[in-house]
């Protein structure tokens, strides 16, 4: 199966200063692969170089070094860009023109015209929510309005790979889960989606993939559940308190009670096997067995700070 994406060995380094030039690397040998009709979602704290790594690929900043490949063709063949749909972290609109207006002039750009045209921007439009403020200026709308009408660009000439830089930035909650649910809509199509965002709340409800980037080198890459795993635990729960004896028993594990109920975590299935043995010749009434996952933000964290202690 041909990637949609291939990264291999890039590097971006920039260069400051006016008599004593200091080199800054931006992206240390990044290599991997985005896979067709996926949600790919590259994390990172500021300054990682996921932005960086958008404009190589869509041929705004060229690497120091590397090779990459959109849609099976090189980033240097300016033909791919008519398939690719793109969102920058910033973008500026003209202030006095409407949406409508705003989407035509793109629209023409990527090629459309006509009925067509007109089709798929009140297509974008009506998808985004924002065909009642079709005629109105964009000067007058909020930034979360604003996020909308770029998302809208982004999809005008249905692209079959879509970059959003961070797409969530100003949308409200329903517009945040709105927009979920546009993403995974668009990959269930056959579309493919390359997001770089900070809120990983989002991210861990849609990606299918993770990439963590640090100080410009991949390092971590899986699904949701490979970089989560790790922190699994299991939560029982009984009815009534525990009893004092067993209590110190569970000393070395996480206990809390509430007026009917109390609760243990452990972090093992051996040790949750151990304690459902010790549990059944207490003759203790489990009500509830539960598998808890550290969360997407849990592990980058912990990933992050790993990388910062060494």
């Amino acid at each position: 199966m041909q990637s949609a994406i291939k990264i291999e060995n890039i590097s971006k380094i920039y260069s400051s200063g006016w008599v004593r030039k200091t080199s800054i690397p931006a992206l240390k040998d990044v290599s991997f692969e985005v896979n067709p009709n996926e949600i790919f979602a590259l994390i990172g704290p500021n300054g990682a170089g996921k932005t960086t790594l958008i404009k190589i690929l869509l041929g705004l900043v060229h690497a120091t070094s590397g090779n990459a490949t959109i849609l099976g063709k090189p980033i240097s063949d300016h033909s791919v860009r008519e398939s690719v749909g793109y969102l920058p972290e910033r973008i500026h609109y003209p202030p006095a023109l409407a949406p409508k207006s705003f989407l035509n002039i793109l629209g023409k750009l990527n090629g459309l015209k006509g009925a067509e045209l007109s089709t798929q921007i009140n297509k974008v439009l009506e998808l985004l929510t924002i065909s009642e403020w079709k005629s109105t200026a964009l000067k007058k709308f909020s930034k979360g309005m604003l996020q909308r009408v770029g998302i809208a660009q982004a999809l005008l000439h249905d692209p079959q790979l879509i970059f959003l830089d961070e797409p969530s930035d100003g949308l409200d909650p329903v517009g945040r889960k709105e927009l979920r649910d546009h993403l995974k809509n668009l990959r269930d199509n056959g579309k493919t989606i390359f997001i770089n965002s900070h809120l990983l709340s989002d991210l861990e409800l849609v990606a299918d993939r993770v990439g963590i980037i640090n100080k410009g080198c991949m390092i971590k890459m899986g699904t949701l559940q490979e970089l989560t795993k790790e922190g699994e635990s299991f939560v029982v729960r009984i009815r009534g308190k525990f009893p004092i004896h067993l209590v110190g028993k569970l000393k070395d594990f996480t206990i809390s009670e509430d007026d009917s109920s109390s609760m243990v975590q452990v972090p093992t299935v051996s040790q949750l096997n151990e304690l459902l043995d010790t549990m059944k010749r207490e003759d203790l009434q489990i009500e509830s067995i539960t598998s808890k996952k550290t969360s997407l933000e849990d592990s980058f964290l912990s990933i992050i700070g790993q990388m910062s202690s060494l």
